[in-house]
């Protein structure tokens, strides 16, 4: 249990990266409504990691089919899977559970099909253009490399850049089911000042629900539908959150513009 503990305290200090909350003043809020534009773009997004938490992935592989109901030990579902009729065969690198993750779940993690930041921002982006009084927002779909205020002033000038960038991204789960998980940070920057207008994060450490979780072969399906309709979901939620931090939606300083959508639950 201590192993657990010290794992989420580290996870969720990694999220916070010591970067505080900025709320938007209402009156820099009207001044943007008023501007004529400003740029969004997304910093492109690392792959993710699998996080299995604290020692569950050891206990699992210990003890298969105990604490976590799983009725095959990782070695045997990891052979049976790729069996040479199902057109594969992974010979097995070691006999760390590590090792047998990684094999498992290498392409989900070297080839996901999205990249959250880019598509947090682009559903930050709809919700923004069905409010009553939105700010004009003028996506730009080219990654950046950070959030570098030299660099930002080189391609854009000295008008406001709102930058999506993701803070944490992993595959929950350990050996047999995974869903992915990621947070977002959005961070609004008055480039020829360099003051920070408003920052926000979308928020949990975990799916708050259920985990919807699948296996590997199940994420890899025609053409990792799944796994898209995953990020996809993610995604929104997490959009939903931020959209109600910028639009001060949450406290009802400014009030819902037509289709601001509530507070999301996490």
């Amino acid at each position: 249990m201590s192993k657990l503990i010290a794992a989420l305290l580290a996870a969720a200090a990694i999220d916070a990266g010591c970067t505080p909350s900025v709320t938007l003043t209402p009156s820099d809020l009207e001044r943007l409504r008023e501007s004529s534009g400003v740029r969004v773009v997304h910093v492109a997004s690392r792959t993710p990691s699998v996080d299995c938490p604290g020692d569950w992935g050891e206990q699992t592989w210990s003890r298969p089919g105990g604490d976590v109901g799983m009725s095959l030990p990782p070695s045997t579902l990891l052979q049976a899977e790729y069996a040479p009729g199902a057109g594969a065969f992974v010979t097995l690198a070691g006999s760390l559970w590590e090792e047998v993750q990684a094999q498992r779940t290498e392409s989900l993690r070297n080839a996901p099909p999205r990249d959250p930041a880019l598509a947090t921002r682009n559903d930050f982006l709809s919700l923004s253009a069905s409010a009553q009084r939105p700010v004009s927002f003028l996506g730009d779909t080219v990654p950046i490399k950070s959030v570098d205020r030299r660099a930002l002033e080189k391609r854009f000038g000295s008008s406001p850049v709102l930058v999506f960038e993701t803070t944490r991204w992993v595959l929950v789960g350990c050996f047999y089911l995974y869903q992915p998980w990621f947070n977002v940070r959005a961070t609004l920057l008055e480039l020829g000042s360099g003051r920070v207008l408003w920052r926000e994060t979308c928020g949990g450490l975990y799916p708050p629900d259920p985990f919807a979780e699948a296996s590997p072969a199940e994420l890899e399906m025609n053409g990792k539908a799944l796994y898209a309709r995953m990020m996809d979901e993610r995604a929104a939620r997490c959009a939903r959150e931020l959209f109600a931090s910028f639009a001060h939606t949450r406290d009802g300083s400014t009030g819902p513009g037509k289709g601001a959508p509530a507070r999301p639950g996490i």
